[in-house]
């Protein structure tokens, strides 16, 4: 959330064979900010992390994250989104 190109930002562990989990983050970026990538938001938060909490799973980009009515962040949805998506793109 510390960089300026993100509005709105969740990190979840999404499953991996060697490690159980790793360590991604589901970014809305500010609409004047569409041109950062992934791989600036892995430096950026690089710079700032320890080792385990490093985005080893990557960042991924999404119009909104949903929260439940309390405003908690559902993880297990954009988790389960993901994982489709791959699978999609394994498939297809």
């Amino acid at each position: 959330m510390a960089h300026p190109a993100v509005k709105d930002a969740v990190v979840a562990g999404i499953p991996d064979d060697i490690d159980g989990e790793i360590p991604t983050a589901f970014v809305v970026r500010c609409p004047s900010q569409f041109h950062v990538t992934s791989q600036e938001l892995i430096r950026f938060v690089r710079e700032r992390v320890a080792d385990e909490e490093r985005l080893r799973g990557g960042v991924y980009f999404v119009d909104a994250i949903p929260r439940n009515d309390g405003g908690k962040p559902l993880r297990r949805h954009l988790i389960r989104d993901v994982l489709h998506k791959s699978q999609v793109n394994r498939t297809g």
